[in-house]
Formats: C-alpha cells, sequence, structure tokens
C-alpha cells in the first residue's frame, strides 16, 4: 500500500490552526506565538491527532476509537501544540491522550460549524428592541414573573444535562419570559407578525443544531453567540435571558 505523503504546514494552514486554539496550547496554554518588532517565532508544532504513520502497536491501540477524518493529513485531523506537549502526546500515544486531543479538536470543528451556519443565517432587527428593554432594566423595574410550575425547561432538558446550567436557564425564564412575551406583543402593534418571524428564525437554527448532533449547551452557546454577532454586541447579557427563553418554544 502507498505511503501517505505528509502535506506542508504551510503559512495558510499554520494560520486556521493558530485561529483554532486562539493562539493557545490547548493542552497547558501555553502561547504558541512569540513577536518582537522585527519578526513572529513560531512556539507551535503541528500534531497528528491520528498518527500519519502508525505503528502496529498504535493501530492496534486506536483501533476503534473514533477519527476524525479517514485522512491523516487533513486538517481536521491537526492540531497545534507547544513542543513540550507534542513530545508527551506522542511518546508514548495513549488512548487518554487520543480522545483528549480527539474530543478539543471535535469541540473547535463543531463551533466552527455552528459559525458557518449562523453566519447564513438572519433575524430580524426589531429583536433589539426587546434587547434594549432588557438592558435598561434595573432594580426599580416590576417584571411579571412566572411560576415555577409552569416551566417546561425540565422536558426539554435532557436527564444528564448540568445542574448549574438548567437552573441559570430556568431562573432566566422564571424572571424574564412575561417580560419577553409583552415587548414582542407590543411589537406586534407596529409589525404584524414579527414575533412569530423571530421564534421561527431561532427555532430554525435551534432545529438545524439539534439535528446536527449538538449538545443543549452547545446549541445554547452557539445561538447567544449568533444573535450576539447579529446585533453587533450591543446586548451581550440581553441576548443570553433572550435564548434562555426561546429555547421554551423550540
Amino acid at each position: 500500500m502507498a505511503t501517505l505523503q505528509r502535506i506542508p504546514v504551510t503559512d495558510l494552514r499554520f494560520s486556521i490552526l493558530l485561529e483554532e486554539t486562539d493562539g493557545l496550547c490547548p493542552l497547558c496554554a501555553r502561547k504558541l506565538l512569540d513577536s518582537t518588532q522585527q519578526r513572529n517565532y513560531k512556539r507551535a508544532e503541528a500534531a497528528h491527532i491520528y498518527p500519519h504513520s502508525p505503528s502496529e502497536t498504535e493501530s492496534f491501540l486506536l483501533k476503534d476509537l473514533p477519527r476524525l477524518s479517514d485522512n491523516a493529513e487533513d486538517i481536521k485531523n491537526l492540531i497545534l501544540l507547544c513542543k513540550n506537549c507534542h513530545d508527551n502526546f506522542d511518546n508514548p500515544r495513549t488512548v487518554e491522550g487520543y480522545l483528549t486531543l480527539y474530543n478539543i479538536k471535535l469541540q473547535i470543528l463543531r463551533k466552527k460549524e455552528a459559525r458557518e451556519y449562523y453566519a447564513k443565517h438572519t433575524i430580524e432587527e426589531d429583536i433589539a428592541v426587546v434587547l434594549q428593554y432588557l438592558s435598561e432594566v434595573d432594580e426599580s423595574t416590576k417584571l411579571p414573573k412566572l411560576s415555577y410550575e409552569a416551566l417546561e425547561i425540565a422536558k426539554k432538558l435532557k436527564p444528564k444535562t448540568p445542574y448549574i446550567f438548567k437552573k441559570s436557564i430556568e431562573d432566566n425564564v422564571v424572571m424574564y419570559y412575561l417580560t419577553i412575551n409583552d415587548q414582542l406583543l407590543e411589537l406586534e402593534k407596529d409589525y404584524f407578525g414579527v414575533s412569530d418571524m423571530i421564534a421561527q428564525e431561532v427555532k430554525r437554527c435551534y432545529t438545524e443544531f439539534f439535528y446536527r448532533g449538538f449538545s443543549q449547551s452547545e446549541i445554547y452557546n452557539s445561538l447567544v453567540e449568533w444573535l450576539n454577532k447579529r446585533t453587533l454586541n450591543r446586548f451581550p447579557y440581553a441576548v443570553d435571558i433572550v435564548i434562555s427563553v426561546m429555547q421554551q418554544t423550540c
């Protein structure tokens, strides 16, 4: 069988991999790029998550484990590490070490997939009216609260959903569900059907992520990032609340 040819880590591939890790080694958080006024210094090496040329031992060790690509030279199978972590990962290669990098890279790829998806979708600018209102709420504002008995969150979240995530969503819904609903009804007076359009856009994104196998926390984080992008990061705290509430209808 022909030996798989190594693909050089060009400046472009290096830049893509560097961006994926935010410039830090994903295992020890060391900087992967240093710079002076004259030049940049690479402190990174491109590691093959599944080995380029596995030994018999490695082939046996990894034979039943998932792979990010059938081609070891695919950029999906590469990740930047500092030299020390790269050496430790390769010598010796272990199932635990492989799965650690596999899962880190998988999360990177899923985040990129989410960004590519929401970059193609828009939401009505009218949602900014609701976000603006929430941003201006203070201790003097009297908000109607939903009873915990009316919550549907427990039916929507999986049993293994972290409690802290579930509690955060529940608190947002109890505190703000009725207020957001009232604000959407106000919008309806001027723009009939706009609340349905907003809800459908969020639900479309939610459903897409759900059927792609994203966990509920991943969906939530992706929707928050998507809505922040759509509203130019003007209402970061309000966006978290709106997404929490709108998950009720998804």
